[in-house]
Order: C-alpha cells, then structure tokens, then sequence
C-alpha cells in the first residue's frame, strides 16, 4: 500500500487534476471502438507500460528512484489525443466542422492541462542558454577568474553548470545520486557538508581541507551558512561574490588559467603568500608540539625551569 501511495502522487503530479487524464482515457476508448487497427500500436503498449510502472513490486525493485515521474513520459497521453481527435475530424465531410472541432480540441487541452510556469515550479528563462539564471550568474563569477575552474557546488547548480560551460570541472556532478554509476563516499560526504543547514567549524575545516588539497579552487555554499573566516583564510579561500543565494570562495593560488591579467597577477602573489601562510602554519603546529610535550612534562614556556629544560 505504500508503493501504490507513491505511485499515486506521483501519477497526480505527472497527469495533474485529473481532467486531462479522463480527456486521454475518452481519446483510448474512441481509439478502441472507432480505430481497432491502431489498438496494437498504441493502446497495448500503453496498457503495458502502466502494468509495468504502476506495479508495487517493479517500483519497489527497480524504479524507487527520483528518476521514476520520468517514467511517465513513455505513455503517449498526447498522442492518444492528437490520433482520436484528428480521425474524429476526417469522419466529417463538412469543412467548417472540421474547423470548429479541431479548435474545441485545442480548448480542451487548454483548459484541462496547466501551465508549468504557473503550477509546476518553473520559470520563463530569459538568457539566451535558456538555463536558471542564478547558474549563470554563479558561473560567469567563476569564469571572470578562471578560465577552467574546478569547484565544489550546492545541488542546485550540478544539473545545469556544465550545459552553461564544459570547462567548468565539478567535484561532483548530477550523477551524486547514483542515477548510473556508484559515487563514491568522499563525495557523498561533501555534498553533505555542503548541503547541511548548519555546519559545525570542525566540519567546514574539512571540507575546505579537501577542496584545497585537491585543487579546487572554488566553493560555493549557501550564503546562510558561511565559511568561518579563520578557516577560509586559512587556506588562502575569499569570498569573491553573494549571488542566487549562495556565497562564491575563491582560492587564486589554486587557479589554473587566470581569465583576465589582473587574475594572473592576483595569483602569482597569492602563491607568495600561500608560502608564508604555510610557513606560519608550520611554526604554529611545530609550537603548539612543543607546548603538549611541555605540557605532559607537567612544565609551561613560561616556566623558568622549562627553560633551562630547554636550553640543556
């Protein structure tokens, strides 16, 4: 019963209101009595594909996937419309007939199907690449510094980034779910840490420590969650921009091909400054040994005795 519930919101979602779905089953039962010859074509495969997708135990299965309303594209519900409507239409000799009834068919879809733009969640794209402006937004901020970026992203830029640009490298890409292949845990873990509502210090040190040591010399996070300062800085990460929603880190050291001089100049010195930063962080993991060594000798630096200790 749980499988059919899924199946159920799912079919609602796909079909709609259900108007339009007894508008396709009035075009199958036409088809059926007035078109017998195109039963085999359309109706019995129709037939099986619902006996097939709306079995509890193929879904449970096979198709218990985000990819199973997908499914629902293989039935022909325009199709069953378009071949009733127009055989409809040829069984009347009188031309204005013909006209009237093929625009009381198109009132009909009109009325009983719905605007995707208005119900379904979508929105007019007005960029000429007819993608989400917000991925277009983030990828241009991308490309203004690197040529080829390689970046860790929020789910909401994996589906669209590289339509807008193929030389866009992503840490992982649309595939994250394991719609083909298997992703691997390193990658399940980040897009955790990415697309967690609040992120703990320790977690975001790791995540930024992944990027860096692999190269990746953006990150893109929700803007209500951003990467502590000290941890950003730490690795030579700044933020560049807040757009869509989302805070841009930039790391130039890490950048492959400047896009412009002016980033190729902010790269050689960031590079300059990677190495004092390392070296500073060097000299503060090599104090902070010394300390704990101190430390477990039941001594302190500022002791007299630790350091005579340490001069001996």
């Amino acid at each position: 019963m749980d499988s059919f519930s899924v199946i159920g919101n799912w079919i609602t979602k796909y079909i709609g209101d259900g108007i339009f779905f007894i508008v396709v089953l009035a075009a199958a039962v036409y088809i059926c009595v007035f078109m017998r010859g195109m039963i085999g074509k359309l109706i019995i495969p129709v037939v099986v594909c619902i006996v097939v997708v709306a079995n509890p135990l193929t879904f449970d299965l096979v198709f218990r996937r985000v990819i199973y309303w997908r499914l629902f594209w293989m039935l022909p519900d325009s199709l069953l419309i378009a071949a009733a409507g127009t055989h409809l239409a040829y069984r009347w000799n009188n031309d204005l007939l013909r006209i009237l009834l093929g625009a009381g068919m198109v009132t009909l879809i009109l009325l009983t199907g719905k605007n995707v733009y208005t119900e379904a969640g979508y929105e007019v794209a007005m960029n000429p690449e007819k993608l989400t402006q917000g991925v277009v937004d983030v990828a241009d901020a991308m490309l203004a510094l690197d040529a080829n970026p390689k970046c860790f992203v929020r789910d909401r830029y994996l589906t669209e980034i590289r339509q807008y640009s193929g030389n866009i490298e992503l840490y992982y890409g649309r595939d994250i779910d394991g719609y083909i292949i298997r992703t691997s845990a390193a990658k399940k873990k980040v897009q955790a840490m990415i697309e967690s509502d609040f992120t703990r210090p320790e977690v975001y040190e790791d995540l930024v420590r992944r990027a860096y040591s692999n190269g990746y010399d953006f990150i893109v996070v929700h803007i209500s969650n951003p990467i502590p300062p000290e941890i950003a800085g730490k690795y030579g990460y700044r933020i560049i921009d807040g757009l869509d929603g989302s805070t841009i880190y930039y790391c130039p050291e890490l950048c492959r091909e400047p896009a412009t001089k002016k980033a190729a100049k902010e790269r050689k010195q960031a590079i300059k400054d990677a190495k004092v930063r390392k070296a500073g962080l060097r000299a503060a993991a090599k104090a902070a040994r010394e300390a704990e060594e101190l430390a477990k000798k039941g001594l302190s630096q500022d002791d007299g005795t630790a350091q005579l200790w340490g001069e001996g």
